[in-house]
């Protein structure tokens, strides 16, 4: 059995070494602007030195002060990380052009050839922005086994990586919330990453959903971004926004407390549904997922849905029983080349509907974004799954 180190201390000994991946790349964009523009003057020097040290710092930041200056030096720290891989790639194309145009004898289109390349990578920022900004609903039908009279023509809005935080704040959870209101969702499920993990007031991010009042109301699992830090003040903001809390550890951590208003379980039946679910912390170690499946005492002649953030550890869900797993986690990749390096990692499972066996899979590509609040190659959506209708995306 191998060592497991806690989420906090992955991400201290990852982020020096981002940092300087990160470092060695804005040198690299320096070099070739230098090299195939021209130099630059020194301000541009000193504020892409800043840049190239800003995101990590003050993400740090932002777990300890909330304040609007915090805020705004986030926004401008993410955005410039969206703007600045661009910037990258169209500096890596740059090198073979100019290769090209040597060997055509027209070095002297080099520096026109770098301008076009910079424009491109510019507009595709602002395409990537607006895009970002535009959340869809998808709708998809799916078959569940033994699937009760009950639920058959009903709506489940699954919700996935809203990221409340610095960048998606108030305003961004009210337009979440109106378009499901839009949608007049049977049961809406939360598969993680509704918060950030910092740079937000949880109960005033969640203070919208209040006015959510579907039949079987809500149900809610914790995903990576939850647990970077105590997860106390989320999971209260959560329980008190009248959202069901599905994890028996998450429900320890607000026993605390010392009040019995927490007290919820890890798995409910709606009208011969059942819907469970698991943190993020109970799918990072095969014994602990092991143990946490068996003590949700799932019935298998029953149909079931699961909320699992990230869509992995499937043979074991899949030997659990469950009829549907709903995740998020993945945001497609978000934006090229991210969208490539998901896809290599999760396949057929890092969007949409999928079967392992006899378990369906749906992964959502999320509502809102984290980082760069940008996306190309991905759409930010709502899935609504429509239950009891032939299976298939519907028009």
């Amino acid at each position: 059995m191998g060592t497991q180190f806690p989420l906090r201390t992955k991400i201290a000994f990852g982020a020096p070494v981002a940092q300087a991946v990160l470092l060695l790349a804005h040198w690299f964009l320096w070099h070739t602007a230098n090299r195939l523009i021209g130099p630059a003057p020194w301000p541009v020097k000193l504020a892409l030195l800043i840049l190239a040290f800003s995101f990590f710092p003050v993400t740090a930041i932002t777990f300890r002060l909330h304040s609007p200056l915090v805020r705004f030096a986030y926004k401008i720290a993410a955005l410039w990380l969206g703007v600045f891989n661009y910037l990258f790639w169209a500096a890596v194309l740059a090198w073979p052009i100019r290769f090209c145009l040597w060997l055509l004898h027209r070095t002297a289109y080099d520096r026109l050839a770098a301008l076009l390349l910079l424009a491109v990578a510019l507009c595709t920022v602002l395409y990537g922005l607006r895009n970002a900004q535009s959340i869809r609903i998808r709708r998809l039908a799916i078959q569940l086994p033994n699937l009760p009279p009950a639920w058959h023509q009903k709506k489940i809005a699954l919700v996935s990586d809203t990221h409340f935080g610095a960048v998606n704040g108030p305003g961004f959870s009210r337009r979440v919330v109106n378009l499901l209101k839009g949608q007049n969702p049977d049961l809406i499920l939360i598969a993680g990453d509704l918060f950030d993990g910092a740079g937000i007031d949880p109960a005033q991010a969640l203070a919208p959903w209040k006015d959510l009042q579907p039949r079987h109301g809500i149900c809610f699992a914790t995903g990576n971004h939850e647990e970077f830090g105590d997860r106390t003040p989320y999971l209260k903001a959560v329980h008190d926004a009248g959202i069901r809390i599905l994890d028996p550890d998450d429900i320890y951590y607000l026993r605390r407390e010392g009040d019995s208003a927490y007290i919820t379980s890890a798995l409910v039946e709606l009208d011969g549904l059942q819907i469970a679910g698991l943190g993020f912390h109970d799918t990072t170690h095969l014994p602990r997922l092991r143990s946490a499946l068996a003590a949700l005492a799932l019935n298998t002649a029953k149909p079931s849905i699961l909320i699992h953030h990230v869509p992995n550890q499937l043979p074991e869900i899949e030997r659990a029983g469950f009829s549907l797993m709903v995740s998020g986690h993945t945001h497609g990749g978000q934006f090229f080349p991210f969208n490539l390096l998901v896809k290599s990692i999760f396949g057929p499972f890092a969007s949409g509907h999928a079967r392992f066996g006899k378990l369906q899979t749906l992964t959502s590509l999320g509502a809102g974004t984290w980082g760069p609040p940008i996306r190309v190659g991905t759409r930010s959506e709502i899935l609504l799954i429509e239950l009891g209708v032939p299976a298939g995306c519907l028009p």
